[in-house]
């Protein structure tokens, strides 16, 4: 009896044990040690050891004082044992999960950036304040009266309905988020077909979202013969996230700061962020933690590696991976299609531009 009853105690801590991690990656999860868990884990260590010092000493023939010794030793073992552990770690400079203090840091809501139904754009004028006067890339400075990266607005007129007019979208290689002024892949095709009106509705860090609002906005005022949106390979991941997915503001000297205030889970799940906790992953790469005692645990260095081993293996694990893929895929075809859709509606020819990453370019062609 008394061996069926260890032997239940071990298997329920360890029941407990896994639980207090596998929570953590159910579908619709945040990431993060919370007091549940702690709980779960504190339960789970309580049951293990209980069976087995129990077991060592014989269930029916342990005084209580020789398990209390046994329970002591034991303790002060894994005491010394994981202090040694903690000090060999913080000499060998182990990093910890999170910072001694929690980063107190505020941004200033931007009056430059908005989103409506054209998607997200800047404001124009409002924008020009914040440039750099000493950038080089001036042409980063430059947008026009719907707050894209143009020189001519988007607005119908007589030279408009006489031109061959181009829509080109996208993300950053669209916008020219890197280029000097005229030499973005769109002003290469402004200036191959001069006889053509091209208008750059891009924006960096979009997706295909963005790209089928400003369709919708500027595409029946032009009604192009040739629309063009500039696939690259993560507006897979762009796409899981809403439109008006950035936090934009200014740091206190003043320059813009773009901070994504959705986060994707391992399972492929939005979680939105409020402002502090954006900045706090900004700033630390790892999502805030929800209580003291998780910031405890990940101000240790033994607590961190262990923080750190369950989000990296869960957001690793093979069901996980697949998760986040289908999904991204599924939101990435819906998109497509409705943005093809849209195209068939005016009768424009669209077509999907793959822009090659680096990957691709050093493997040379085919």
């Amino acid at each position: 009896m008394a061996h069926r009853i260890t032997s239940a105690l071990a298997i329920l801590g360890s029941v407990l044990l896994v639980s207090s991690v596998a929570v953590d990656y159910l579908p619709n999860a945040r990431p993060g040690f919370n007091s549940f868990q702690l709980l779960l884990l504190v339960l789970g260590l309580a049951g293990t050891v209980s069976a087995w010092l129990l077991r060592r000493e014989g269930a029916r023939h342990a005084s209580f004082q020789r398990l209390r010794k046994r329970l002591i030793a034991s303790l002060a073992v894994g005491g010394i044992s994981l202090i040694a552990l903690e000090l060999l770690l913080s000499v060998i400079g182990a990093p910890t999960h999170y910072p001694g203090e929690i980063p107190a840091i505020e941004y200033e809501p931007a009056p430059w950036w908005t989103c409506d139904e054209a998607g997200c754009h800047y404001v124009a004028g409002l924008i020009n304040e914040v440039c750099d006067e000493q950038s080089s890339n001036v042409w980063s400075c430059v947008v026009n009266a719907q707050g894209f990266r143009d020189r001519q607005d988007f607005v119908a007129s007589d030279e408009l309905a006489s031109r061959f007019r181009i829509l080109a979208m996208g993300d950053s290689f669209t916008f020219g988020l890197s280029a000097d002024e005229g030499k973005s892949y769109v002003d290469a095709i402004e200036a191959r077909v001069p006889q053509s009106m091209v208008w750059n509705a891009g924006i960096s860090g979009s997706g295909t979202k963005q790209a089928l609002a400003s369709f919708r906005a500027f595409a029946p005022i032009m009604q192009p013969h040739i629309s063009i949106y500039g696939f690259y390979v993560n507006d897979f991941d762009d796409n899981l996230l809403p439109i008006d997915g950035y936090f934009v503001g200014v740091n206190d000297e003043g320059r813009p700061v773009g901070i994504r205030n959705h986060r994707v889970d391992q399972w492929g799940n939005l979680v939105k962020l409020d402002q502090a906790a954006a900045v706090y992953f900004n700033e630390r790469g790892s999502y805030p933690p929800k209580n003291r005692v998780e910031h405890f645990i990940g101000t240790t260095r033994l607590g961190s590696l262990v923080l750190n081993a369950i989000e990296t293996i869960g957001h690793n694990s093979g069901l996980a991976l697949k998760a986040r893929h289908d999904k991204r895929l599924a939101i990435t075809r819906e998109s497509l299609t409705a943005l093809r859709d849209a195209a068939a509606e005016i009768d424009t020819t669209l077509l999907l531009l793959l822009i090659p990453s680096k990957e691709d370019l050093s493997k040379g062609p085919g």
